[in-house]
C-alpha cells in the first residue's frame, strides 16, 4: 500500500518476484497520481474505485512493456474495481493511464524496482542458462 502520510510504499514480503515488481509499480502509481496532498493541490477528487483501476492498469501496462504478463492477476482486479464505472469515467481513466505509463515507464521501473528487476532478470538468466 501507499502511505500518504509517510510518503512511502509498503510492499508485502513473501510474494513472487513478478508480483513484487507489479505491486511496486502499482503502489508507485498511487504515489505519483493519488497522493492526498497532490490531489488536494490539483483540486482532483477520485474515488477508491478509480484510483485502483488507474494504479493496476498502469502496473499492467508497464509490466507488459517489459514482457511481464500479469493478466491473470490484473484483469480480475481491474474488472472488480471498474464494474460500477460508466463509459466517461473509464475513458477519463484510460487517458490518465496511457499518459502516465508512457511518461514514466522506464523512470519508474529504474527508480522503484531496479533491485527487484535485477534479481528477477538474474533468476531468468540463470534458469535460461540451465535449460540450454
Amino acid at each position: 500500500y501507499y502511505n500518504s502520510i509517510e510518503k512511502e510504499n509498503v510492499i508485502q514480503e513473501g510474494m513472487s518476484e513478478m508480483q513484487t515488481v507489479k505491486t511496486s509499480i502499482h503502489e508507485t502509481a498511487h504515489a505519483k497520481l493519488h497522493d492526498r496532498d497532490l490531489m488536494e493541490e490539483l483540486g482532483e477528487k477520485k474515488d477508491q474505485m478509480t484510483r485502483e483501476v488507474e494504479a493496476e492498469s498502469i502496473a499492467y501496462t508497464v509490466c507488459q512493456h517489459f514482457g511481464l504478463d500479469t493478466s491473470d492477476y490484473s484483469f480480475p482486479y481491474i474488472a472488480g474495481w471498474s464494474s460500477d464505472k460508466n463509459m466517461k469515467e473509464l475513458r477519463d481513466s484510460m487517458d490518465t493511464i496511457r499518459k502516465t505509463a508512457e511518461q514514466h515507464t522506464v523512470l519508474w521501473v529504474w527508480r522503484t524496482c531496479r533491485r527487484k528487476i535485477w534479481l528477477w532478470m538474474a533468476l531468468i538468466t540463470s534458469l535460461s542458462t540451465e535449460m540450454n
